[in-house]
């Protein structure tokens, strides 16, 4: 069974999804396939708050091409694990939010997922840094 989700979007999530796309070294940028990816960093994530702290530092892009709707289509495992990021969030946050709305979440995961990208990829760079590496070997790093 697939799952829809369709989220009316604002500046921020534009931002996110604009640098999302620029690290993301994947072929399949889909917002299907993002969101597929973007859960499965958030599994891992063990404090949300954390997480909370970056959304101010969203910089509005005006390069970053606007859409109104993040739509993406989801299968019953991936909609399971976003059910409990959900509630994962909600007792993260509890102090500061009483209802996680579909914006918020999205943004949080969109930062989590960015943030996560970044990391990996500075861990590239300071690897191509720090040895001597030749071609092939730069293909297996980044599979």
């Amino acid at each position: 069974m697939k799952n829809n989700i369709n989220i009316k979007v604002n500046w921020r999530h534009v931002s996110l999804e604009y640098q999302i796309r620029k690290y993301d070294g994947s072929q399949d940028l889909s917002r299907t396939a993002l969101l597929f990816r973007m859960v499965e960093a958030a599994v891992d994530v063990e404090d949300w708050n954390t997480v909370k702290l970056l959304l101010p530092k969203i910089e509005k892009l005006e390069e970053a091409p606007g859409f109104t709707n993040f739509q993406a289509k989801c299968d019953s495992k991936t909609f399971e694990k976003l059910e409990g990021i959900k509630d994962r969030i909600l007792f993260d946050l509890k102090d500061s939010i009483k209802v996680l709305q579909q914006q918020y979440m999205l943004q949080l995961l969109m930062c989590n997922y960015l943030e996560k990208l970044k990391t990996e990829v500075l861990n590239v760079g300071e690897k191509i840094n720090s040895e001597e590496i030749d071609a092939p070997e730069m293909v297996k790093m980044e599979k």
